[in-house]
């Protein structure tokens, strides 16, 4: 682990007892740094495993605390919460006898859902210890929590920037320089085009039945069927299944609303939802989960039973059937239709 993944801050509760003493007796000598160091009653160490992560990964964050016996130590006084993580759980070891002293852990888990930079939030360990010069009485005190900072990247950076990117060149002036002789050819062929066009016009107005383009959501609801029936979770093949099932979503986003969707991450469809217009907000949020959802068993492998699966599928079919845009019939011209 690097030097700055493992933080460790030790509090010389020494100090607390000299001050104490210096008020009843007046006199206590001043210890060494070294010595008080070695006197210390108390150590917090705080541990982020691991400081860069990326998007799904399991982030550990735990407080380490090893005390004398004869102190009194509370946890820390934190529900796990940290915003843009999901929290997973938080537990508490039971206290052990470490070379003379109690070494307690308190542990937090998180589950890393968005890109960014984050830092552990400023704890404190409440204690008290006894009193030298009154035995019955305690005296109160705290030691802070190192705050670690930690990163969560994007998967899709992992291979390292493209390098055969390279800036754009200068305009260069070319004289103009009509190409008299392509003229002709050009001419026989809009004709030729024109002649085609108005031939398939003739075609298309004779035969009713002329074969048109499918519509974004017939697309989408065809693949979807044609990816159900490859049974592809019924033979282990889990995370082809949603690779293929997150691509069919994206091209119909893409096809619907005209976002490139096949090009953006998550967070960037989530960050620009606006641009999908007459989505009403339930829709959004249908929208966000079915991707988040896909994104953590493609790139984290999280598990996921066939009952989710289904209902995954079942929510694109829905998304799909409420989203779907069908264009009107263009109404044929009759001379009729000038009145009288």
């Amino acid at each position: 682990m690097t030097p700055l993944a493992r933080l460790k801050f030790t509090f010389c509760a020494a100090l607390v007892f000299l001050i104490s003493a210096g008020q009843h007796a007046g006199a206590a000598p001043t210890p060494a740094p070294a010595e008080a160091a070695l006197a210390s009653p108390i150590q917090v160490e705080a541990i982020v495993d691991p400081q860069s992560a990326t998007v799904g990964d399991l982030i550990a964050f735990a407080i380490k605390v090893l005390h004398d016996p004869d102190m009194q130590v509370s946890p820390p006084n934190y529900s796990g919460i940290l915003e843009g993580l999901e929290f997973v759980d938080k537990s508490e070891t039971s206290p052990r006898q470490v070379e003379g002293k109690i070494e307690r852990e308190f542990s937090y888990r998180w589950r890393a859902d968005q890109v960014g930079t984050y830092q552990t939030p400023n704890l404190s360990i409440l204690f008290k210890v006894p009193d030298a010069n009154h035995p019955d009485q305690k005296i109160e005190g705290n030691i802070k929590v190192p705050s670690i900072k930690f990163e969560v990247k994007s998967v899709l950076n992992l291979q390292g920037e493209p390098k055969d990117i390279r800036d754009i060149k200068t305009v260069v002036d070319i004289p103009q320089k009509w190409p008299w002789h392509l003229l002709g050819p050009l001419l026989a062929l809009l004709a030729l085009a024109a002649a085609l066009f108005i031939q398939r016009k003739r075609g298309s107005s004779g035969n009713s039945n002329h074969a048109r383009p499918l519509l974004p959501h017939e697309v989408a609801l065809r693949e979807l069927e044609i990816l159900r029936k490859k049974q592809l979770l019924e033979r282990g093949a889990v995370q082809e299944h949603y690779f293929q099932l997150s691509e069919i979503f994206r091209r119909y986003l893409g096809a619907r609303f005209g976002v490139p969707a096949m090009d953006w991450t998550t967070e960037e469809i989530a960050g620009n939802l606006d641009r999908l217009e007459g989505l009403s907000d339930s829709l959004k949020d249908a929208l966000v989960a079915i991707l988040g959802k896909a994104d953590r068993v493609k790139f984290a492998k999280a598990a996921i039973d066939d009952r989710l699966s289904a209902e995954i599928m079942d929510s694109i079919v829905r998304f799909v059937q409420t989203t779907k845009f069908i264009p009107e019939e263009p109404r044929e011209f009759t001379p009729s239709a000038l009145g009288p």
